[in-house]
């Protein structure tokens, strides 16, 4: 009895640790996405860029809107925005100086600038997609560690009735 009382108490714990691990990575206990604008050449001397806020308000469908506007400085031309995250466009283009976007992520926006009669330097892993790639999915980890402890369950029990 004492081990079926051990193994169950085992199986509780390690459930009860998968659940807290999905939750610590899900978005649903975020208040606000932020939002972060950066440009290149990194030493402002072509252009620079801003936003009009630096986090959006989370509701059932954000419905809150950022203006990202590039900022040319002296010979320097705006040539496009790399934004990393989940938006949707609402005016302009990853081409406009000034674009609005709805956020539905955190967002990382760089302005890129370029001198006359030079090329930028890309980005090592240039990505035209507008969304960051996922990492993984929190409820695939609950679920294999539910399984996993499942299994451990079973066989535990076997060998107590063996």
């Amino acid at each position: 009895m004492k081990r079926i009382i051990s193994v169950a108490l085992v199986l509780v714990v390690m459930f009860t640790l998968a659940i807290n691990v999905a939750a610590a990575e899900s978005p649903r206990g975020k208040d606000y996405y932020k939002i972060t604008v950066g440009y290149y050449p990194a030493d402002g001397s072509l252009g620079d860029a801003s936003s009009d806020k630096d986090k959006v308000e989370i509701k059932e469908n954000p419905d809150g809107t950022v203006t990202l506007t590039a900022k040319e400085k002296g010979n320097g031309t705006f040539i496009k925005w790399v934004i990393s995250g989940d938006y949707d466009i609402v005016t302009g283009s990853l081409t406009s100086k000034s674009m609005t976007i709805i956020p539905k992520s955190d967002i990382h926006a760089d302005a890129y600038f370029e001198a006359p009669g030079s090329t930028p330097d890309s980005p090592s892993n240039p990505n035209t997609d507008k969304t960051s790639p996922k990492t993984g999915d929190p409820m695939l980890i609950v679920f294999g560690i539910a399984a996993l402890a499942l299994g451990v369950g079973v066989f535990a029990v076997k060998k107590i009735k063996e």
